[in-house]
């Protein structure tokens, strides 16, 4: 009864390391959002970030309306074209 316990548990380890090696290729996925989420509005602007597939932090900038004022702008494109909006999202 011995020997077949061993015998199974040996043969497990062999079959879990056989699976197990197959595994060197696999693939890791980041699942980040890039819906766009409003951060705040300010006057009639409002600034919405979100995430492009390549996992960059973007912005854009909508009026009162909903049209697209500007967009995907990094954060420093952000400071430079519209600074109050920009020390308002550090602050």
């Amino acid at each position: 009864m011995k020997k077949l316990a061993l015998s199974f548990l040996a043969s497990s380890l062999i079959a879990g390391a056989a699976i197990a090696g197959g595994c060197d290729y696999h693939q890791e996925v980041t699942m980040a959002s890039n819906k766009p989420v409003l951060m705040f509005q300010l006057d009639d602007m409002k600034l919405m970030k979100y995430t492009s597939s390549n996992g960059t932090i973007l912005y854009i900038i909508k009026n009162i309306e909903g049209e697209t004022v500007a967009k995907d702008l990094n954060q420093n494109q952000l400071a430079s074209r519209y600074p109050e909006m920009a020390e308002k999202l550090e602050g």
